[in-house]
């Protein structure tokens, strides 16, 4: 049986971590697995109780983007990881390395190097990782993009699209019910619009306060929730601004901070519009979260959810950098019902058949047994 050691820098479970668990789920059985990551910690405790091995490594320095030391403290880090990595590949007699994200791909093409086995890296940002990104084009064996969007990316920095298979990530393979909070919003209670997502610059946490801003005055009732933190430790800065921007708005009173929550599948029924501001975004799992409770989405038209969504059927699309179109777009789905309603139900329906765990975890075993019988 092939043995396959999954690799994730990170030990707090954001969006790449929540793909990481799915897959592990669903191919738990088929093949021998194990991943290494920080432990003890809550992706560890998670990859234990699915009944899978895992192997520490150390957790990446709490270093702020931009401090003297971040340097330093990386590379530091950076060497003990490759140690334990090292270790872990050969304590497991791992053939294949896979690198959930960038990060842990830094780590695991020096030891997969090391100890000669193949590597294959999930990408799932379409951040410029530099030099980095030339030397996974020429050192993974094959390449996982969560999009298109991040496919063409790694194309433009000279990767050979040959070694790039698009998988995009997926859902657990079950629908909710109906999302009673939207219907019980239309009869006059309050109207809910969320941005969901890690405190980082690129999940454009402005233009949904400058739309809220614009939006609260139509809606007397409405509520603009931000659901989120600085899950990792490293923009704190940036949280700041954008507590300082909550702040100042006009419509202050009515934005709340109901920070990282664990328990989504609680929260989502009171969420009925999810409002996704991020231009730069490679996937967008929450997007297909939301689709998958039936909440109607307005999303920013780039990058994954320009491919996720299909515009004014599976939800609105609007343009980048237009606060006034998006503006426009909440405007419709919380005085239009029967709009919503529509976008919701076909958005359920899109994700359940087109984005689904099982989906992903079997183009993934695929692209193992292709790599490693090759």
């Amino acid at each position: 049986m092939a043995r396959i050691l999954l690799v994730n820098s990170e030990g707090g479970i954001g969006g790449a971590e929540t793909s990481l668990l799915l897959l592990l789920k669903h191919l738990c059985g088929r093949l021998a697995l194990s991943v290494a990551c920080p432990a003890p910690s809550p992706l560890s405790a998670a990859v234990a109780s699915l009944g899978i091995d895992h192997h520490a490594i150390p957790e990446p320095p709490r270093v702020s983007h931009g401090s003297p030391r971040r340097g330093a403290a990386r590379a530091a880090y950076e060497a003990a990881a490759v140690y334990r990595l090292t270790g872990a590949i050969r304590r497991t007699g791992a053939n294949l390395v896979h690198a959930n994200t960038f990060y842990a791909g830094a780590i695991s093409l020096v030891a997969a190097f090391v100890t000669r086995r193949r590597l294959l890296l999930h990408a799932r940002d379409l951040a410029d990782f530099g030099i980095l990104t030339g030397l996974f084009g020429r050192c993974s064996k094959r390449i996982v993009a969560v999009s298109h969007a991040v496919k063409r990316a790694l194309i433009s920095r000279g990767v050979h699209p040959d070694k790039i298979e698009v998988v995009y990530n997926g859902l657990d393979c079950t629908s909710p019910g109906p999302n009673e909070a939207f219907r019980s919003a239309c009869n006059g209670h309050d109207f809910t619009f969320a941005h969901i997502g890690q405190f980082v610059p690129w999940k454009n946490h402005a233009a949904f306060l400058q739309a809220a801003a614009q939006v609260a005055p139509e809606l007397p009732r409405a509520r603009f929730a931000i659901i989120g933190d600085d899950l990792f430790q490293r923009d704190g800065t940036y949280k700041r601004a954008v507590c300082k921007l909550a702040k100042r708005s006009s419509a202050a009173e009515r934005i709340q901070f109901w920070g990282w929550r664990e328990d989504m599948e609680e929260v989502w029924p009171a969420i009925d519009c999810l409002v996704h501001t991020a231009e730069r975004e490679a996937f967008g799992r929450v997007v297909i979260e939301a689709m998958g409770h039936r909440v109607p989405v307005i999303a920013v038209a780039s990058g994954g959810p320009a491919e996720i969504l299909q515009a004014n059927q599976t939800g609105l699309l609007v343009p980048p950098g237009e606060i006034r179109a998006l503006v426009e777009a909440m405007l419709r789905v919380a005085r239009d019902r029967e709009l919503a309603d529509r976008i919701a139900e076909a958005g359920c329906l899109h994700a359940m058949s087109n984005f689904t765990a099982c989906q992903t975890a079997a183009r993934v075993q695929e692209i193992y047994e292709s790599m490693l019988s090759a």
